[in-house]
C-alpha cells in the first residue's frame, strides 16, 4: 500500500483548496480505474491472480482513501476559505449558505436538496463576486451557472438543476407573485434588476417546463429566509453525510 500512500501524502501538502478538491477526485477516478482495468486483464489472461490481488487492492485503496478523509474536507475548506466575504447585508456567503440548509433540513428536505441548498451560491465564490468588490452587482456574472457546472461531475441532477434554476425562480416568482418581491432583501431587489427583471411569457413559459421546478422554487424561498444576522445554526461538519450520500 505503500504505492498509494505516497501520492496521497502528497496531497496534503497543496495549499490550494481547489486544487487539491479537483486532484483529489482524480485520484478517487484513477484508482478505480485501475481497479477495473486491472480485473479486464486478468480475465484476460494477462494478470495472474497474485498480481490482480495487488493492483485491485492498491486502485481500491486509493479510491478508499480520499473518498473518506479527504474529499470532503477539501471541498469544505474551499468553501470556508472564501465564504467569509459578504454578500448580502446581513449575513456572510458562509453563513447564508448554512443558514438556507438549516432551513431545508427543518422542512423535511432530502439530502441531495440539504446539499442544493447549502451550495446554491457557491458561483459566487468561484467568481470572487462580494460586497467587497467596487463594482459588486454592477453586471450579473450567471453565478448560478457558473457553480451548477462546477459540481455538475460531483452531483446528480436533484442538486445541480435547482442551483442552476434559482435565479431563475426568484425572477419567475417576482413575475406571478407581486408580494414576493416586497419581501426580499435589498440585494435581491437590486440583483433582481440586473439579473432581468420580470420574465416575458415566453420565459415564463420555458421556465414552467424546467424539470425540478417545484424544488427550484423551495430552494429559492429558502435562499430568501437565509439572511438573518446573527442566527445560530449547525457548521459545515454537520453536512458531512449529505453530502457523501449525494455525490454521484
Amino acid at each position: 500500500m505503500l504505492l498509494a500512500l505516497i501520492p496521497l501524502g502528497c496531497i496534503m501538502f497543496i495549499c490550494s483548496h481547489r486544487a487539491a478538491f479537483s486532484i483529489v477526485l482524480c485520484t478517487l477516478l484513477f484508482g478505480f480505474a485501475i481497479a477495473g482495468v486491472s480485473t479486464l486483464a486478468w480475465q484476460a489472461g494477462l494478470l495472474d491472480g497474485f498480481a490482480w490481488f495487488i493492483t485491485v487492492g492498491i486502485g481500491l485503496y486509493l479510491a478508499y482513501v480520499p473518498y473518506h478523509s479527504m474529499l470532503f474536507e477539501r471541498f469544505i475548506a474551499l468553501f470556508r476559505e472564501k465564504g467569509n466575504t459578504n454578500y448580502d447585508e446581513n449575513v456572510t456567503q458562509l453563513e447564508h449558505g448554512l443558514q438556507s440548509a438549516a432551513l431545508a433540513r427543518a422542512a423535511g428536505a432530502t439530502p441531495q436538496q440539504v446539499i442544493s441548498a447549502l451550495f446554491h451560491d457557491l458561483g459566487h465564490l468561484l467568481v470572487d463576486e462580494h460586497a467587497g468588490e467596487g463594482d459588486f452587482l454592477d453586471e450579473d456574472l450567471n453565478h448560478e451557472e457558473v457553480g451548477a457546472e462546477y459540481l455538475r461531475s460531483f452531483f446528480p441532477p436533484e442538486v445541480i438543476v435547482p442551483i442552476e434554476m434559482h435565479v431563475p425562480a426568484k425572477r419567475y416568482l417576482c413575475t406571478v407573485d407581486d408580494s414576493y418581491y416586497n419581501g426580499l432583501s435589498e440585494s435581491s431587489k437590486w440583483s433582481f434588476r440586473v439579473q432581468g427583471g420580470k420574465m416575458s411569457d415566453e420565459e415564463r413559459a420555458l421556465f414552467e417546463d424546467t424539470p425540478h421546478l417545484e424544488f427550484a422554487c423551495q430552494l429559492r424561498r429558502w435562499d430568501d429566509g437565509g439572511k438573518q444576522g446573527g442566527l445560530e445554526v449547525p457548521d459545515l461538519e454537520a453536512y458531512r453525510d449529505d453530502c457523501l450520500a449525494s455525490l454521484i
